[in-house]
C-alpha cells in the first residue's frame, strides 16, 4: 500500500514560530512552523485532554496554553509536567507551497 499524504495548509499560511489548527480525516492537528521547519502533532494535551492550539512556541517546544506542559513538536516527547505522556506526532512534507500531513 502507498504512503497517504493529505494536504493540510499553505505554507505561507504559517509564519514561522506560529501555529495553525487542522482538522484531517476527523482528526485535530496542530501544523507548527519552526526554524527547522513544519511539524504536525495532535492538538490535544496528554495531561487534561485540552487543545494545544494557542499555545506558545518557543523554538521547537510547544507550550500548552492552560497548564504550561511542554512538548517537543519534532518528536511529541512532553518535556515537563503536568504532562509526563507525549502527543501523538506525524510526518510532515512540503511539496511547493503545500504542507502535506501522513496519517497512521
Amino acid at each position: 500500500m502507498a504512503d497517504v499524504w493529505l494536504a493540510v495548509a499553505q505554507s505561507k499560511d504559517i509564519e514561522q514560530g506560529k501555529t495553525l489548527a487542522v482538522d484531517v480525516n476527523g482528526q485535530s492537528l496542530l501544523i507548527c512552523h519552526t526554524e527547522e521547519g513544519f511539524f504536525a502533532i495532535e492538538n490535544q494535551c496528554t495531561h487534561d485532554e485540552l487543545p494545544l492550539d494557542g499555545g506558545e512556541l518557543d523554538g521547537c517546544e510547544l507550550e500548552c496554553p492552560y497548564h504550561g506542559a511542554r512538548f517537543d513538536v519534532r518528536d511529541g516527547q512532553a518535556r515537563c509536567l503536568p504532562a509526563v505522556t507525549g502527543v501523538k506526532h506525524f510526518p510532515v512534507r512540503v511539496e511547493g507551497e503545500v504542507i502535506q500531513v501522513q496519517l497512521d
